[in-house]
Protein backbone atom coordinates (compact mmCIF):
# COMPACT_ATOMS: atom_id res chain seq x y z
CA UNK A 1 0.00 0.00 0.00
CA UNK A 2 0.60 3.34 -0.43
CA UNK A 3 2.99 4.66 2.32
CA UNK A 4 3.08 8.38 1.85
CA UNK A 5 0.11 9.42 3.07
CA UNK A 6 -1.03 9.05 6.75
CA UNK A 7 -3.93 6.79 8.38
CA UNK A 8 -6.80 8.97 9.01
CA UNK A 9 -10.54 8.94 9.26
CA UNK A 10 -11.99 11.67 6.84
CA UNK A 11 -15.32 12.53 5.68
CA UNK A 12 -16.93 15.62 3.21
CA UNK A 13 -19.35 17.17 6.41
CA UNK A 14 -21.95 17.14 3.81
CA UNK A 15 -21.67 13.50 3.51
CA UNK A 16 -21.60 12.84 6.61
CA UNK A 17 -24.78 14.74 7.45
CA UNK A 18 -26.46 12.70 4.49
CA UNK A 19 -25.41 9.47 6.41
CA UNK A 20 -25.74 10.05 9.58
CA UNK A 21 -29.25 11.19 8.88
CA UNK A 22 -30.10 7.90 7.23
CA UNK A 23 -28.64 5.77 9.98
CA UNK A 24 -31.13 7.84 12.25
CA UNK A 25 -34.45 7.00 10.59
CA UNK A 26 -33.32 3.00 9.92
CA UNK A 27 -32.45 2.31 13.07
CA UNK A 28 -35.56 4.50 14.18
CA UNK A 29 -37.73 2.06 12.18
CA UNK A 30 -35.61 -0.89 13.31
CA UNK A 31 -36.07 -0.19 17.26
CA UNK A 32 -40.03 0.25 17.04
CA UNK A 33 -40.46 -2.31 14.77
CA UNK A 34 -38.35 -5.35 16.85
CA UNK A 35 -40.14 -3.97 20.02
CA UNK A 36 -43.55 -3.16 19.04
CA UNK A 37 -45.42 -6.22 17.95
CA UNK A 38 -48.19 -5.91 15.11
CA UNK A 39 -51.32 -7.20 18.20
CA UNK A 40 -49.38 -4.27 20.33
CA UNK A 41 -49.18 -1.86 18.27
CA UNK A 42 -53.01 -2.27 17.64
CA UNK A 43 -53.90 -1.49 20.87
CA UNK A 44 -55.49 1.79 22.31
CA UNK A 45 -52.29 3.01 24.30
CA UNK A 46 -50.17 2.42 21.44
CA UNK A 47 -52.03 5.06 19.38
CA UNK A 48 -49.83 8.52 20.92
CA UNK A 49 -46.72 6.25 20.07
CA UNK A 50 -48.15 5.36 16.60
CA UNK A 51 -48.39 9.20 15.80
CA UNK A 52 -45.20 9.59 17.33
CA UNK A 53 -43.72 7.08 15.27
CA UNK A 54 -45.25 8.38 12.31
CA UNK A 55 -43.87 12.42 12.65
CA UNK A 56 -40.45 11.02 13.52
CA UNK A 57 -39.82 8.94 10.39
CA UNK A 58 -41.35 11.67 8.67
CA UNK A 59 -38.91 14.30 9.87
CA UNK A 60 -35.67 11.94 9.70
CA UNK A 61 -36.70 11.31 6.16
CA UNK A 62 -36.95 14.93 5.52
CA UNK A 63 -33.71 15.17 6.91
CA UNK A 64 -32.36 12.79 5.46
CA UNK A 65 -33.28 14.18 1.72
CA UNK A 66 -31.98 17.49 3.12
CA UNK A 67 -28.56 16.64 3.68
CA UNK A 68 -28.00 14.97 0.58
CA UNK A 69 -29.37 17.90 -1.13
CA UNK A 70 -27.25 20.19 0.84
CA UNK A 71 -24.25 18.10 0.17
CA UNK A 72 -24.96 18.01 -3.53
CA UNK A 73 -25.09 22.47 -3.48
CA UNK A 74 -22.22 22.63 -1.75
CA UNK A 75 -19.97 20.08 -3.90
CA UNK A 76 -20.94 22.30 -6.90
CA UNK A 77 -19.06 24.82 -5.10
CA UNK A 78 -15.54 22.57 -4.01
CA UNK A 79 -12.79 23.83 -3.88
CA UNK A 80 -11.03 22.77 -8.07
CA UNK A 81 -7.39 23.29 -8.50
CA UNK A 82 -5.07 21.43 -11.34
CA UNK A 83 -3.62 19.20 -8.96
CA UNK A 84 -0.25 17.90 -8.85
CA UNK A 85 1.20 20.98 -8.87
CA UNK A 86 2.66 19.86 -4.90
CA UNK A 87 3.31 16.62 -3.39
CA UNK A 88 1.38 17.98 -0.66
CA UNK A 89 -1.83 19.08 -2.96
CA UNK A 90 -2.06 15.70 -5.10
CA UNK A 91 -1.62 13.39 -1.51
CA UNK A 92 -4.77 15.50 -0.88
CA UNK A 93 -7.29 14.20 -3.46
CA UNK A 94 -5.62 12.52 -6.63
CA UNK A 95 -3.69 9.92 -4.61
CA UNK A 96 -6.30 9.40 -1.74
CA UNK A 97 -8.13 7.86 -5.27
CA UNK A 98 -5.02 6.25 -6.04
CA UNK A 99 -4.57 4.36 -2.86
CA UNK A 100 -8.30 3.02 -3.06
CA UNK A 101 -7.63 1.76 -6.34
CA UNK A 102 -4.39 -0.03 -5.27
CA UNK A 103 -6.09 -1.40 -1.95
CA UNK A 104 -9.06 -2.59 -4.09
CA UNK A 105 -6.81 -4.25 -7.06
CA UNK A 106 -4.81 -6.05 -4.94
CA UNK A 107 -7.01 -7.56 -2.09
CA UNK A 108 -10.46 -6.80 -3.27
CA UNK A 109 -10.02 -8.34 -6.74
CA UNK A 110 -11.49 -5.00 -8.67
CA UNK A 111 -10.06 -6.68 -11.48
CA UNK A 112 -11.91 -9.52 -11.63
CA UNK A 113 -15.01 -7.76 -10.58
CA UNK A 114 -14.47 -5.61 -13.42
CA UNK A 115 -14.10 -8.10 -16.22
CA UNK A 116 -17.48 -9.65 -15.50
CA UNK A 117 -19.25 -6.45 -16.10
CA UNK A 118 -16.67 -5.03 -19.28
CA UNK A 119 -14.96 -6.73 -22.00
CA UNK A 120 -11.66 -5.92 -21.09
CA UNK A 121 -12.34 -4.99 -17.42
CA UNK A 122 -9.16 -6.46 -16.19
CA UNK A 123 -6.96 -4.99 -18.05
CA UNK A 124 -8.61 -1.52 -18.48
CA UNK A 125 -8.74 -0.83 -14.86
CA UNK A 126 -4.85 -1.95 -14.29
CA UNK A 127 -4.01 0.64 -17.20
CA UNK A 128 -5.68 3.29 -15.61
CA UNK A 129 -4.71 2.82 -12.06
CA UNK A 130 -1.53 2.85 -13.78
CA UNK A 131 -1.82 5.79 -15.90
CA UNK A 132 -2.99 8.13 -13.10
CA UNK A 133 0.12 6.63 -10.89
CA UNK A 134 2.34 7.76 -13.96
CA UNK A 135 0.69 11.01 -14.06
CA UNK A 136 1.48 11.90 -10.34
CA UNK A 137 5.00 10.36 -10.49
CA UNK A 138 5.63 12.35 -13.57
CA UNK A 139 4.08 15.45 -11.85
CA UNK A 140 6.10 14.96 -8.40
CA UNK A 141 9.69 15.57 -8.98
CA UNK A 142 10.21 12.59 -11.03
CA UNK A 143 12.47 9.79 -10.13
CA UNK A 144 13.25 11.56 -6.65
CA UNK A 145 10.57 12.05 -4.11
CA UNK A 146 8.95 9.61 -2.16
CA UNK A 147 5.79 10.30 -3.79
CA UNK A 148 7.28 9.60 -7.09
CA UNK A 149 9.07 6.33 -6.06
CA UNK A 150 5.62 5.10 -4.40
CA UNK A 151 3.36 5.74 -7.45
CA UNK A 152 6.61 3.96 -10.00
CA UNK A 153 5.57 1.48 -8.02
CA UNK A 154 2.09 1.30 -7.94
CA UNK A 155 2.81 1.57 -11.83
CA UNK A 156 5.29 -1.05 -12.39
CA UNK A 157 2.20 -3.01 -10.29
CA UNK A 158 -0.25 -2.07 -13.12
CA UNK A 159 2.25 -2.97 -15.76
CA UNK A 160 3.05 -6.79 -14.00
CA UNK A 161 -0.88 -7.53 -14.20
CA UNK A 162 -1.32 -6.65 -18.26
CA UNK A 163 1.42 -9.03 -18.64
CA UNK A 164 -0.13 -11.91 -17.03
CA UNK A 165 -2.82 -14.29 -18.37
CA UNK A 166 -5.43 -12.51 -17.02
CA UNK A 167 -4.26 -9.47 -18.89
CA UNK A 168 -3.58 -11.00 -22.14
CA UNK A 169 -5.70 -13.66 -22.05
CA UNK A 170 -9.02 -12.26 -24.29
CA UNK A 171 -6.84 -10.50 -26.92
CA UNK A 172 -6.06 -12.58 -30.18
CA UNK A 173 -2.57 -13.33 -30.77
CA UNK A 174 -2.79 -13.74 -34.67
CA UNK A 175 -3.33 -9.90 -35.51
CA UNK A 176 -1.07 -6.62 -35.65
CA UNK A 177 0.26 -5.80 -33.49
CA UNK A 178 0.15 -8.66 -31.02
CA UNK A 179 -2.94 -9.16 -29.17
CA UNK A 180 -4.64 -6.23 -31.20
CA UNK A 181 -4.13 -2.50 -31.04
CA UNK A 182 -6.26 -1.86 -27.95
CA UNK A 183 -4.21 -3.99 -25.67
CA UNK A 184 -0.79 -2.91 -27.63
CA UNK A 185 -1.61 0.53 -27.83
CA UNK A 186 -2.65 1.31 -24.34
CA UNK A 187 -0.02 -0.80 -23.11
CA UNK A 188 2.04 1.15 -25.03
CA UNK A 189 0.62 4.05 -23.71
CA UNK A 190 1.16 3.12 -20.31
CA UNK A 191 5.28 2.46 -20.92
CA UNK A 192 5.29 6.07 -22.62
CA UNK A 193 4.07 7.86 -19.34
CA UNK A 194 5.68 5.62 -16.97
CA UNK A 195 8.84 6.61 -19.06
CA UNK A 196 8.44 9.83 -18.28
CA UNK A 197 7.79 9.34 -14.46
CA UNK A 198 11.22 6.72 -14.28
CA UNK A 199 13.21 10.36 -15.67
CA UNK A 200 16.79 9.72 -13.64
CA UNK A 201 15.30 6.76 -11.82
CA UNK A 202 16.87 3.13 -11.51
CA UNK A 203 14.21 1.62 -13.72
CA UNK A 204 14.45 4.27 -16.63
CA UNK A 205 16.70 2.08 -19.47
CA UNK A 206 14.84 -0.69 -18.03
CA UNK A 207 11.11 0.79 -19.02
CA UNK A 208 13.27 2.29 -22.38
CA UNK A 209 13.88 -0.33 -23.88
CA UNK A 210 10.52 -2.04 -23.34
CA UNK A 211 8.54 1.01 -24.49
CA UNK A 212 11.03 0.74 -27.83
CA UNK A 213 9.68 -2.98 -28.08
CA UNK A 214 5.90 -2.12 -27.66
CA UNK A 215 6.41 0.61 -29.96
CA UNK A 216 7.81 -0.69 -32.94
CA UNK A 217 5.42 -3.84 -33.99
CA UNK A 218 2.32 -0.68 -33.65
CA UNK A 219 4.52 1.66 -36.20
CA UNK A 220 5.20 -1.64 -38.56
CA UNK A 221 1.60 -2.55 -38.62
CA UNK A 222 0.39 1.15 -39.18
CA UNK A 223 3.09 0.73 -41.90
CA UNK A 224 1.49 -2.69 -43.17
CA UNK A 225 -1.82 -1.04 -43.14
CA UNK A 226 -4.53 0.59 -45.82
CA UNK A 227 -6.55 1.58 -43.35
CA UNK A 228 -5.20 4.14 -40.64
CA UNK A 229 -7.66 2.03 -37.56
CA UNK A 230 -6.22 -1.08 -37.06
CA UNK A 231 -8.68 -3.71 -35.45
CA UNK A 232 -8.59 -4.80 -31.47
CA UNK A 233 -10.16 -8.05 -32.31
CA UNK A 234 -10.60 -9.54 -35.61
CA UNK A 235 -12.91 -7.78 -37.78
CA UNK A 236 -13.62 -4.71 -35.21
CA UNK A 237 -11.87 -1.77 -35.10
CA UNK A 238 -12.20 1.25 -33.04
CA UNK A 239 -10.77 4.59 -33.89
CA UNK A 240 -9.96 4.97 -30.08
CA UNK A 241 -8.01 2.30 -29.87
CA UNK A 242 -5.43 3.16 -32.44
CA UNK A 243 -4.96 6.90 -31.10
CA UNK A 244 -3.45 5.32 -28.05
CA UNK A 245 -0.54 3.49 -30.02
CA UNK A 246 -0.14 7.06 -31.90
CA UNK A 247 0.16 9.04 -28.36
CA UNK A 248 2.96 6.05 -27.73
CA UNK A 249 4.72 7.12 -30.60
CA UNK A 250 4.40 10.33 -30.34
CA UNK A 251 5.56 10.23 -26.67
CA UNK A 252 8.81 8.13 -27.87
CA UNK A 253 9.12 10.55 -30.92
CA UNK A 254 9.03 13.46 -28.61
CA UNK A 255 11.21 12.12 -25.44
CA UNK A 256 13.30 9.67 -26.92
CA UNK A 257 13.67 10.12 -30.52
CA UNK A 258 11.82 10.60 -34.09
CA UNK A 259 12.02 7.70 -35.19
CA UNK A 260 8.28 7.07 -36.08
CA UNK A 261 8.13 11.18 -36.70
CA UNK A 262 7.01 9.79 -40.32
CA UNK A 263 4.51 7.25 -39.24
CA UNK A 264 2.29 9.27 -37.02
CA UNK A 265 2.32 12.36 -39.80
CA UNK A 266 1.03 9.80 -42.28
CA UNK A 267 -1.75 8.61 -39.38
CA UNK A 268 -3.06 12.53 -39.56
CA UNK A 269 -2.62 12.63 -43.57
CA UNK A 270 -5.17 9.27 -43.59
CA UNK A 271 -7.20 9.95 -40.82
CA UNK A 272 -8.57 13.23 -42.81
CA UNK A 273 -10.39 11.40 -45.58
CA UNK A 274 -12.53 9.14 -42.82
CA UNK A 275 -13.77 11.79 -40.84
CA UNK A 276 -17.48 11.24 -40.17
CA UNK A 277 -20.18 14.23 -41.63
CA UNK A 278 -19.08 16.04 -38.71
CA UNK A 279 -16.24 16.44 -39.56
CA UNK A 280 -14.62 14.28 -36.60
CA UNK A 281 -13.21 10.98 -36.07
CA UNK A 282 -16.05 8.07 -36.02
CA UNK A 283 -16.84 6.15 -32.81
CA UNK A 284 -16.44 2.69 -34.79
CA UNK A 285 -15.12 2.00 -38.55
CA UNK A 286 -14.96 -0.93 -41.00
CA UNK A 287 -11.88 -2.21 -40.56
CA UNK A 288 -11.09 -2.88 -43.73
CA UNK A 289 -11.38 0.43 -44.76
CA UNK A 290 -11.34 2.49 -42.00
CA UNK A 291 -14.67 4.38 -43.25
CA UNK A 292 -17.22 5.61 -40.29
CA UNK A 293 -19.42 3.05 -39.30
CA UNK A 294 -20.60 4.95 -35.72
CA UNK A 295 -20.70 8.55 -36.03
CA UNK A 296 -18.35 10.52 -33.08
CA UNK A 297 -19.61 10.34 -29.70
CA UNK A 298 -18.68 12.33 -26.96
CA UNK A 299 -17.38 9.73 -24.85
CA UNK A 300 -14.93 8.70 -27.36
CA UNK A 301 -13.85 12.08 -28.82
CA UNK A 302 -12.92 13.26 -25.21
CA UNK A 303 -10.56 10.14 -25.13
CA UNK A 304 -8.98 10.60 -28.64
CA UNK A 305 -8.70 13.77 -27.92
CA UNK A 306 -7.02 13.18 -24.17
CA UNK A 307 -4.73 10.90 -26.29
CA UNK A 308 -3.49 12.79 -29.31
CA UNK A 309 -2.65 15.71 -27.09
CA UNK A 310 0.54 13.78 -26.33
CA UNK A 311 1.89 15.63 -30.07
CA UNK A 312 0.74 18.35 -31.20
CA UNK A 313 -1.14 17.46 -34.69
CA UNK A 314 -2.11 19.46 -37.15
CA UNK A 315 -5.98 19.69 -36.57
CA UNK A 316 -5.60 19.50 -32.93
CA UNK A 317 -6.74 22.44 -31.70
CA UNK A 318 -9.31 23.05 -34.16
CA UNK A 319 -10.24 19.29 -33.12
CA UNK A 320 -11.40 20.39 -29.72
CA UNK A 321 -12.90 22.75 -30.66
CA UNK A 322 -15.48 20.84 -32.72
CA UNK A 323 -15.98 18.70 -29.69
CA UNK A 324 -16.93 21.65 -27.50
CA UNK A 325 -19.83 23.32 -30.35
CA UNK A 326 -21.23 19.26 -30.82
CA UNK A 327 -20.66 17.73 -27.65
CA UNK A 328 -20.69 20.57 -24.77
CA UNK A 329 -23.40 21.93 -23.57
CA UNK A 330 -25.91 22.74 -20.43
CA UNK A 331 -28.91 20.72 -18.72
CA UNK A 332 -30.45 22.49 -16.05
CA UNK A 333 -27.73 24.74 -15.57
CA UNK A 334 -25.00 22.60 -15.23
CA UNK A 335 -22.13 21.93 -18.03
CA UNK A 336 -22.60 18.34 -19.25
CA UNK A 337 -21.03 16.32 -22.07
CA UNK A 338 -23.16 14.60 -24.03
CA UNK A 339 -22.80 11.59 -25.53
CA UNK A 340 -24.34 11.95 -28.83
CA UNK A 341 -23.49 15.14 -31.05
CA UNK A 342 -26.14 18.07 -29.65
CA UNK A 343 -29.46 17.61 -31.17
CA UNK A 344 -29.06 13.69 -31.51
CA UNK A 345 -30.81 10.92 -29.78
CA UNK A 346 -28.85 7.30 -29.47
CA UNK A 347 -29.04 4.90 -27.15
CA UNK A 348 -27.32 3.07 -24.13
CA UNK A 349 -24.45 0.71 -24.78
CA UNK A 350 -21.63 -0.84 -23.46
CA UNK A 351 -19.56 2.10 -23.93
CA UNK A 352 -21.21 4.47 -22.66
CA UNK A 353 -23.00 2.76 -19.94
CA UNK A 354 -26.46 4.58 -19.30
CA UNK A 355 -27.50 7.25 -21.01
CA UNK A 356 -29.66 10.06 -18.90
CA UNK A 357 -30.94 13.37 -20.76
CA UNK A 358 -27.98 12.63 -23.16
CA UNK A 359 -25.44 12.79 -20.87
CA UNK A 360 -23.16 9.27 -20.08
CA UNK A 361 -20.39 8.70 -17.11
CA UNK A 362 -17.65 8.09 -19.30
CA UNK A 363 -18.48 11.53 -21.59
CA UNK A 364 -18.29 13.35 -18.58
CA UNK A 365 -15.39 12.14 -16.57
CA UNK A 366 -13.18 12.02 -20.01
CA UNK A 367 -14.09 15.08 -20.67
CA UNK A 368 -12.70 16.59 -17.63
CA UNK A 369 -9.40 15.42 -18.69
CA UNK A 370 -9.80 16.75 -22.50
CA UNK A 371 -11.03 19.81 -20.97
CA UNK A 372 -7.60 20.21 -18.63
CA UNK A 373 -4.99 18.61 -20.88
CA UNK A 374 -6.61 21.48 -23.82
CA UNK A 375 -6.29 24.44 -20.93
CA UNK A 376 -10.04 24.70 -21.06
CA UNK A 377 -10.31 25.22 -17.25
CA UNK A 378 -13.45 26.72 -16.67
CA UNK A 379 -14.88 24.05 -18.48
CA UNK A 380 -12.69 21.40 -16.55
CA UNK A 381 -13.93 23.38 -12.99
CA UNK A 382 -17.66 22.70 -13.72
CA UNK A 383 -17.30 19.58 -15.15
CA UNK A 384 -15.26 18.06 -11.91
CA UNK A 385 -17.74 19.89 -9.88
CA UNK A 386 -20.65 18.73 -11.06
CA UNK A 387 -18.69 15.00 -10.42
CA UNK A 388 -18.44 15.64 -7.23
CA UNK A 389 -21.57 16.45 -6.41
CA UNK A 390 -23.37 13.76 -8.37
CA UNK A 391 -20.36 11.07 -7.00
CA UNK A 392 -20.87 11.32 -3.18
CA UNK A 393 -17.27 11.11 -2.53
CA UNK A 394 -15.90 9.86 0.65
CA UNK A 395 -12.50 9.29 2.15
CA UNK A 396 -12.05 6.54 4.48
CA UNK A 397 -9.02 5.80 5.56
CA UNK A 398 -7.08 8.35 3.03
CA UNK A 399 -8.67 5.99 -0.37
CA UNK A 400 -11.17 7.94 -1.64
CA UNK A 401 -13.92 6.50 -3.26
CA UNK A 402 -17.22 7.84 -5.54
CA UNK A 403 -21.07 6.31 -5.34
CA UNK A 404 -19.77 4.26 -2.27
CA UNK A 405 -17.09 2.60 -4.89
CA UNK A 406 -19.60 0.40 -6.26
CA UNK A 407 -18.09 0.97 -9.60
CA UNK A 408 -14.12 1.35 -9.63
CA UNK A 409 -13.96 1.59 -12.76
CA UNK A 410 -15.67 4.87 -12.60
CA UNK A 411 -13.36 5.90 -10.07
CA UNK A 412 -10.34 4.80 -11.68
CA UNK A 413 -11.46 7.34 -15.07
CA UNK A 414 -11.86 10.10 -12.29
CA UNK A 415 -8.39 9.37 -10.73
CA UNK A 416 -6.45 9.92 -14.59
CA UNK A 417 -8.95 12.60 -15.65
CA UNK A 418 -7.79 14.74 -12.61
CA UNK A 419 -4.28 13.49 -12.49
CA UNK A 420 -3.50 15.50 -15.98
CA UNK A 421 -1.92 18.75 -16.43
CA UNK A 422 -2.36 21.37 -19.14
CA UNK A 423 -0.26 20.47 -22.33
CA UNK A 424 -2.82 22.83 -24.79
CA UNK A 425 -3.88 26.43 -24.86
CA UNK A 426 -7.51 26.89 -26.33
CA UNK A 427 -8.52 30.49 -27.14
CA UNK A 428 -9.98 31.32 -23.82
CA UNK A 429 -14.15 30.00 -23.64
CA UNK A 430 -16.39 31.97 -20.56
CA UNK A 431 -18.54 30.02 -18.33
CA UNK A 432 -21.48 31.00 -17.21
CA UNK A 433 -20.69 32.27 -13.12
CA UNK A 434 -24.50 32.12 -12.65
CA UNK A 435 -24.83 28.23 -14.21
CA UNK A 436 -25.27 27.13 -10.38
CA UNK A 437 -28.36 29.23 -9.79
CA UNK A 438 -30.98 27.40 -11.45
CA UNK A 439 -29.74 23.77 -9.52
CA UNK A 440 -30.09 26.09 -5.85
CA UNK A 441 -33.38 27.26 -6.96
CA UNK A 442 -34.70 23.61 -7.94
CA UNK A 443 -33.29 22.35 -4.49
CA UNK A 444 -34.53 25.28 -2.68
CA UNK A 445 -37.80 24.54 -3.85
CA UNK A 446 -37.89 21.09 -3.19
CA UNK A 447 -36.53 22.12 0.60
CA UNK A 448 -39.83 24.17 0.73
CA UNK A 449 -42.01 21.33 -0.20
CA UNK A 450 -40.55 18.91 2.16
CA UNK A 451 -41.08 21.56 5.21
CA UNK A 452 -44.81 21.39 3.40
CA UNK A 453 -45.17 17.80 3.84
CA UNK A 454 -43.88 18.17 7.48
CA UNK A 455 -46.37 20.43 8.52
CA UNK A 456 -49.02 18.52 6.88
CA UNK A 457 -47.73 15.35 8.27
CA UNK A 458 -48.07 16.92 11.98
CA UNK A 459 -51.62 17.44 11.67
CA UNK A 460 -52.46 14.67 10.12
CA UNK A 461 -50.95 12.60 13.21
CA UNK A 462 -52.74 14.88 15.89
CA UNK A 463 -56.20 13.90 14.12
Amino acid sequence: MLKYTEMTLQLDNSSHLSIIALSLFVAYARTFATECGEDDIKKPEYKFIKAYLFRGMTALAIMACTAYLLHFNIRLHSGFKLPLLHAKSAAHDVVNQISFLEHGLKYERFGEKMQHIFPEGYFFIHVLFGLSAAEVAAASHAGSSTLSIEMVDAALYALEQLNSERGYGQFCDSLSPRYGIFYSGWKAYLLGKMLLACSNSIHEERIKMIFHAECDPIAKALQASTTPFLQSYPGLAWPADSCAGIAALEIYNKHVQPAYADVVMKWYRDVRSRFDTNGMLPHQCDWRSGMPLQNARGSSTALMLSLLAEGNGPFLIEYYKKFRAHFVGRHVGAYMVFEYPNGVRGRSDVDSGPVLFGVSAPAMIVGIRAARIFGDVELAQALEQAAEAVGFPITLQNRKRYAFGMMPMADAFLAWSKATMPQHSVSAYSVSPWWRLPIHCISACIVLIFAALFVLSLKISRK
